[in-house]
């Protein structure tokens, strides 16, 4: 791996283990055992830093559609999906917990009112294609609710896990939340969509 690799590598480790605004550029660069000089080289702010790890926890997400939608639609394909943005998001933790600096980096520096739109877009495209399918019974103003209901969930699981299951496992914790959103998809399932989420039991 090479320099630059390595920073991000063990900036998001402290990030993850201290949260972004306990650790500075020197405390990276002491943890790598560089001159601060060589990690502003790669990384003239932590700013950089952070929206690097930003722009490989989007790489991340896209994968997890991308894998999406070379199934066909079904709600097991659907939880697989989820199961794959949760495990993403979790190790990008430190980034997304109470953090002002990572606020202050997507309204300055990222698109993320064109991210956040193109992820609602294929979210409706999904849920249009699950109904298509037999498995969920939307209407149009139920299927806006529902997008709703995932959009809060994508934002507040993560910090959620943190106030109340500190101790818990990442695979706890993310199963957890599988768990809730499959409650809720039985809510909305039709009778086939109902069997398929009994087979992921």
């Amino acid at each position: 791996m090479n320099t630059k690799g390595k920073i991000l590598e063990k900036s998001l480790e402290l990030f993850n283990h201290q949260g972004v605004h306990n650790v500075g550029v020197r405390d990276i660069a002491r943890a790598l055992e560089i001159s601060p000089g060589n990690m502003s080289y790669h990384f003239p702010k932590k700013e950089d830093v952070i929206l690097a790890l930003m722009e490989k926890m989007s790489e991340g997400n896209n994968i997890c559609f991308d894998a999406y939608a070379l199934n066909e639609p079904s709600l097991q394909s659907f939880i697989a999906l989820y199961e794959g943005l949760f495990t993403n998001q979790y190790a990008y933790r430190g980034l997304l917990i109470g953090n002002t600096e990572f606020e202050e980096v997507l309204r300055k520096r990222y698109a993320y009112t064109k991210t956040y739109e193109k992820r609602v877009t294929q979210l409706n495209n999904i849920l249009i294609g699950l109904r298509s399918k037999g498995v969920l019974q939307l209407s149009e103003p139920d299927q806006e609710m529902f997008l709703s209901f995932l959009a809060f969930l994508g934002r507040s699981w993560i910090h959620e896990s943190f106030i109340y299951q500190q101790d818990t496992s990442a695979k706890e914790i993310i199963q957890h939340y599988i768990k809730l959103l499959k409650w809720q998809l039985s809510l909305i399932a039709t009778e086939k969509g109902k069997l398929q989420l009994a087979q992921l039991a």
